[in-house]
């Protein structure tokens, strides 16, 4: 009798570790779930691995664009703005995709938040625009071929429409761009709008539309580079702001999921690529050789035998070939800082807009708009 009651007792002591084994496993796995179903930790491993493989590639050396070999690891993190304990997927912008991270919110200030905060991010894991990452090598450095911009897309917001109405979130009373220059960014002592100001490079909000180059209000184009050296602006603010509370009026317009994407395009000085040209000609023969030996060195004994050669004829016609592609180089420079200015009027002035830019931007996840800003996404949009 006695043996059969500690052999109950011990039975009863392995039961209770049982349940509390149970418990265990069910908490640690409502907090997986909770970490990766309503953080985003998936997202987040995601944007570590993006701004490591920016390192990489802004510490690559640029000579022969051998950074461009160096491959951006960058997913845009797909993201649902919902509402509720349970919250939904935003099906109506992503369908059946996986890995949506959702973002609850009580009211539009929590909205305004978190996008402003998710620009910022874009903005530092891409680099604040310390570095070049998408160099067109020859056209940057030399002048020659064209210029274009190109986007990382860091994130796709979508918005749970039915969820947020439940609660009486109203999209239309969002103003991103007053809430980033009346708000500052968590643990500074700086607003949003006075951050960007400040930095590399400069932030380009559009509440709810976006106006591209070449959009026409009233009979006025925007975003126009202009054949003097400061880009203009026609549209008046007014006119910008009138256009946007007519939008406002559009509730399928206000919904509509949005892409925030970094953009980069820079373009020589005429200045600076022909003295790029002459140190590549007459000293920067070592440097060449190293992308085309054969070829190089062939170029390089049959130029100088062509600009040494006895008699008027060698030094003229010398003169003429580095004349002609001096001139060819020169305009194409001047064309390719008007290209710049075009993508970058709206966020730079003068010189600035014409040398290029980085810039993070918000628009519309369309085709159509992030093809007025991008010419090519890298990484996963």
């Amino acid at each position: 009798m006695i043996k059969m009651s500690k052999m109950n007792r011990k039975g009863e002591l392995t039961t209770g570790q049982i349940i509390s084994i149970i418990l265990i496993i069910i908490g640690f796995l409502a907090l997986l779930w909770f970490v990766v179903y309503q953080l985003g930790f998936s997202g987040r491993i995601d944007k570590d691995t993006c701004h490591t493989s920016v390192v990489l590639r802004g510490t690559l050396p640029s000579l022969g664009g051998a950074e461009q070999y160096a491959p951006l690891k960058c997913k845009a993190e797909k993201i649902c703005i919902t509402a509720g304990f349970i919250g939904g997927n935003c099906e109506s912008d992503y369908g059946n995709e996986k890995g949506i991270t959702k973002v609850k919110v009580n009211d539009i200030e929590q909205i305004q938040q978190f996008i402003a905060q998710d620009i910022v991010e874009c903005w530092n894991i891409m680099g604040q625009g310390k570095v070049n990452l998408f160099s067109q090598w020859i056209a940057g450095t030399y002048g020659i071929g064209s210029v274009y911009p190109t986007c990382v897309v860091c994130s796709r917001i979508a918005f749970d429409r039915e969820k947020l109405s439940n609660i009486g979130i109203n999209l239309g009373d969002m103003d991103l761009n007053k809430y980033m220059s009346t708000h500052l960014i968590p643990g500074k002592t700086i607003t949003y709008t006075d951050f960007f100001a400040g930095e590399n490079s400069k932030v380009k909000i559009s509440d709810t539309i976006t106006l591209p180059k070449g959009t026409t209000i009233n009979g006025k184009t925007s975003l126009i580079a202009s054949d003097e050296n400061v880009p203009v602006q026609e549209l008046t603010q007014e006119e910008i702001d009138a256009q946007i509370a007519e939008e406002r009026k559009n509730a399928d317009l206000q919904s509509r999921a949005f892409a925030i994407l970094f953009m980069q395009i820079s373009a020589p000085t005429q200045f600076g690529s022909a003295a790029n040209i002459g140190k590549t000609l007459f000293v920067g023969g070592v440097s060449s050789f190293v992308l085309a030996p054969g070829v190089t060195t062939s170029a390089v004994k049959s130029g100088a035998k062509l600009c040494t050669s006895g008699g008027w004829v060698g030094p003229a016609v010398c003169g003429g070939l580095l004349a002609l592609v001096g001139i060819a180089q020169q305009t194409n420079v001047a064309i390719n800082r008007q290209v710049t200015a075009g993508y970058c009027g709206d966020v730079s002035v003068g010189t600035d807009a014409r040398n290029g830019c980085s810039a993070v931007r918000t628009v519309h996840y369309d085709v159509s708009e992030i093809s007025n800003y991008c010419s090519i996404i890298e990484g996963i949009p």
